[in-house]
């Protein structure tokens, strides 16, 4: 410290100057410009922030309510700096929901419908099924993307998924009217196109819904209806079948089901029932090929007294080959083995027959001046035992033909134009006293595809598989000619 008189120094402690004896100032003095500067610094401060707003700043001392004020304008300074930093939250938070917002948006089952239309529009098929499987995937009831789904199958000729996924859409539960029109006309358009008439019919019987029944309410046909009341009748009687304007009707006379283009004929002329029993089972169809539902009318026909076949032997199982003969009289006797029932144009009954293989349905009936017999049905099942079989029995008779010089191949052929020999399994049945036989005609093609059964029959032991040549005696019953081997 110096001192402020001689300015000499003036050792720490001590209160006198050592030089000039002057007593040392504690405090220091303060120049009157200095201490005018420094007032209109802190004036011009309270000014231009507006603390004192009108006060005065004198001597050190704001004068008024300054200090209030102060204090007010720093509370806010403090209240705006919130301000902000709320105003950042907000927006922070606001940029958050807009970003989970739009990438919901784009991983939602609609986003990826949408995508699946723009897939679909522009050909590219595999993104845009990729897509509508993306969008079932997060949501297997969005309607729109099943529809959408099925389309593209359509588009795509797989006919068979384009069914599939419809159907799985019409187990929705929430279906506006316009989605369920669509799906079931879809539908109907598939099953029309491709002649599934039945399943039209099948798909609205089905359906509860009442708005969808009347808007398709056109693929719905009547049955038919007949004229002639069931129940049992003396002599012939006509049945006469009525349906709707505009559809056809089919019917069966052997208790099927009439399928158009399949099974049963076309009606256009009243049924002649002349003697017996009849079902009669009848559907109509309309133009796009929607059948109604099926319905059979049951008849019992007595027409005079014509007595019916008697046939032996009885119906039931037979381990080795018989006859099915008629005892009594046999005149007028027709009979069918495909289960229709017979009439005047069948197979006339003209002796034994042999049963054949396997499972099979006789009808007999008598038909005398317009009046017929009740039908009999007889219900044989043959099955040999121990026996070869009736292909290696025509094989046996093939390898003897190729042997012996009459063919050239396995074919047949036998020469070189084309002709050829066939050989084909008849029967199986007792030869006299022989035992039992396969027996294999011969039938001569020639080039051009005409043919004939030229008289060569063969007849094959079932157990030995031994050959024999066939001839007839004046009764026409067969007897065995033994085939020489060849040297």
């Amino acid at each position: 410290m110096k001192c402020s008189k001689c300015g000499a120094l003036i050792s720490e402690g001590s209160l006198y100057c050592e030089k000039c004896g002057e007593e040392v100032q504690m405090v220091p003095l303060y120049e009157v410009e200095t201490e005018l500067n420094l007032k209109q610094s802190i004036s011009a401060f309270f000014e231009e922030t507006g603390i004192l707003n009108g006060d005065k700043y004198s001597n050190g001392e704001i004068t008024g309510n300054s200090v209030a004020k102060f204090h007010e304008s720093k509370k806010k300074r403090i209240n705006f700096t919130k301000v902000l930093l709320y105003l950042l939250i907000v927006a922070i938070i606001i940029v958050f929901v807009g970003f989970l917002t739009i990438y919901f948006l784009q991983h939602s089952s609609g986003y990826y419908v949408r995508k699946g239309t723009q897939y679909t529009a522009s050909y590219e098929y595999t993104q845009a099924r990729l897509a509508y499987e993306k969008a079932l995937e997060l949501d297997s009831e969005n309607t729109r993307a099943r529809v959408a789904l099925a389309d593209l199958y359509c588009v795509t000729g797989h006919l068979n998924e384009y069914e599939q996924h419809l159907m799985i859409a019409l187990e929705y539960d929430e279906l506006s009217e316009d989605e369920l029109l669509g799906i079931y006309e879809r539908l109907i358009e598939l099953y029309i196109t491709r002649q599934r008439g039945k399943d039209v019919r099948i798909l609205l019987e089905q359906c509860d819904i009442a708005v969808v029944k009347e808007h398709f309410s056109h693929y719905l046909v009547k049955p038919p209806v007949a004229e002639l009341s069931e129940g049992d009748y003396q002599g012939v009687q006509i049945l006469k079948l009525q349906a709707s304007e505009g559809v056809d009707i089919y019917y069966t006379l052997d208790g099927t089901d009439p399928v158009p283009g399949e099974n049963g004929s076309l009606y256009h002329l009243p049924i002649v029932m002349e003697n017996g029993s009849f079902v009669v089972t009848a559907c109509a169809v309309n133009q796009e090929g929607v059948p109604s539902a099926t319905v059979s009318f049951s008849y019992s026909i007595e027409n005079g007294n014509v007595s019916e076949p008697v046939v032996y032997p009885v119906s039931g199982s037979y381990a080795l080959p018989q006859f099915i003969e008629l005892d009594g009289n046999v005149d007028n006797i027709y009979y069918t083995t495909d289960g229709s029932t017979p009439n005047s144009s069948s197979k006339p009954y003209q002796g034994p027959i042999p049963m054949p293989l396997g499972e099979t349905l006789f009808k007999f009936v008598r038909i005398e001046q317009e009046a017929s017999s009740k039908v009999v049905q007889c219900k044989y099942h043959l099955e040999l035992s121990d026996a070869i079989s009736n292909v290696k029995a025509v094989n046996i008779v093939l390898d003897y033909a190729l042997g012996a010089g009459k063919i050239k191949d396995e074919s047949g052929s036998v020469d070189e134009t084309g002709a050829k020999l066939e050989f084909i399994y008849q029967c199986a049945m007792p030869i006299g006293e022989e035992g039992y036989f396969y027996i294999v005609y011969e039938r001569f093609v020639d080039s051009d595809g005409s043919s004939f059964y030229n008289g060569n029959e063969y007849g094959v032991n079932i157990y030995s598989g031994q050959l024999y040549q066939l001839k007839k005696d004046m009764y026409y019953n067969y007897e065995l000619v033994e085939i020489e081997s060849e040297s």
